[in-house]
């Protein structure tokens, strides 16, 4: 990729993903109290959400996205995320991804999470970067017990998307559209159970989210 190409693609999408949420015709916020508590009170927490919902997630509760920290990876590719996003106003970023550098983001990530008087909030796509759909991978939950923060489950959807033909069916949301917002309840992984068990919970959780989202009627 040019060196234009580099520069114009993050422009062009971030404005996309401005356009979209400076046009929504409605939001319907469903569950956001807890969360919007964890903000004002500063305290961290993991943002967990299916890799399909990537799209609009920074903007879930858009006064707080400065405080948002998405886990990219080191890739060309990734590069291209990082400044997109940057696009919109995220500031800060754990570089890495399951399949490339992988501890350099987890541990930067915790970090993030550890961080006092910061309240940064760590994106996780679970099932992601390759999948398999709705799969939980471990990360999350290794992450969400050595920081001992809770996990929000969140899902949205929207009344007018363009669903791609990939292994997770990614969703861009259209301008001039309704949008829902779920949050599961905020919760803690349980130390008493296994990695595969918490898993378990976490997928059964963001399952749950967006189930109730993608059956919204808009």
């Amino acid at each position: 990729m040019n060196s234009l190409l580099f520069k114009a693609v993050p422009f062009l999408v971030s404005n996309y993903m401005k356009l979209v949420y400076k046009t929504e015709i409605s939001r319907k916020m469903v569950n956001a109290e807890p969360v919007i508590e964890l903000y004002k009170k500063n305290k961290p927490f993991i943002y967990a959400f299916w890799h399909n919902r990537i799209f609009m997630a920074p903007f879930g509760i858009p006064q707080y996205i400065d405080r948002y920290v998405p886990i990219i990876s080191k890739s060309k590719d990734g590069e291209l995320i990082a400044r997109t996003v940057g696009g919109i106003g995220v500031e800060a970023f754990a570089r890495g991804s399951s399949s490339k550098f992988g501890m350099g983001a987890f541990h930067s990530a915790i970090e993030h999470l550890k961080t006092e008087g910061k309240g940064y909030v760590v994106a996780v796509t679970p099932d992601g970067p390759l999948g398999p759909k709705y799969y939980a991978k471990k990360g999350v939950a290794k992450m969400a017990l050595e920081t001992e923060v809770p996990i929000v489950c969140f899902c949205y959807n929207a009344s007018r998307k363009i669903t791609a033909n990939s292994w997770d069916n990614f969703i861009i949301p259209l301008p001039c559209s309704e949008f829902v917002y779920v949050y599961d309840e905020p919760f803690y992984a349980d130390k008493n159970k296994k990695v595969k068990e918490n898993l378990e919970i976490i997928t059964e959780r963001l399952n749950k989210v967006t189930e109730m989202a993608d059956n919204w009627e808009f």
